[in-house]
């Protein structure tokens, strides 16, 4: 088994601490961002790394963290971390590699390493349960996915974690752009 990778959050950020593996993350796993030449991972990624017992993480006085309390400190970062966790790591199980996308709301783009590990196939977006969306916004997502060719995924939370899926299709003329 490999060794777990060391991790320490400093300045805001979530590092790797260099262990010889740290491209591994970023090329195969498509796991964080280089800057700076390290690999820093986004909180939900951190958490991914350490709730699948792959690695552990230290605080910027080398004291270990376990997941309680790193999710306490990440909350001041991302308070949608756990959610974006919860995603993240459903649409890992299920064998796709994902990073979330700047924009509007909660979003994933999501590769399928069955088809094509560099080309995005869907585009997830995240709603929890009970928050209210509109038709209009709706819309403005097919659209986005249609002018991307990316096939849209709705992905709803409920409050005990449970995630479902809804594929969403439209009738050419249907949607257009208002």
């Amino acid at each position: 088994m490999p060794q777990k990778y060391k991790l320490m959050i400093k300045d805001g950020w979530i590092k790797v601490i260099n262990n010889g593996r740290i491209g591994e993350l970023y090329h195969k796993d498509y796991m964080g961002l280089i800057e700076e030449g390290e690999v820093r991972l986004r909180p939900y990624e951190a958490v991914f790394l350490i709730y699948n017992d792959r690695a552990y993480i230290v605080d910027e006085h080398n004291k270990p963290l376990d997941l309680r309390d790193l999710l306490k400190k990440l909350i001041s970062m991302d308070e949608n971390v756990w959610l974006k966790f919860l995603i993240y790591n459903d649409l890992r199980r299920r064998g796709l590699l994902a990073r979330e996308v700047e924009g509007r709301g909660i979003k994933f783009a999501v590769i399928n390493k069955s088809k094509d590990d560099k080309i995005v196939s869907y585009y997830v977006y995240v709603i929890p349960e009970g928050e209210k969306v509109s038709f209009r916004e709706i819309r403005n997502i097919i659209n986005e996915c249609i002018r991307l060719r990316k096939e849209p995924i709705i992905a709803i939370v409920d409050k005990e974690g449970n995630i479902s899926y809804y594929s969403l299709s439209f009738f050419k003329g249907l949607l257009k752009a208002t």
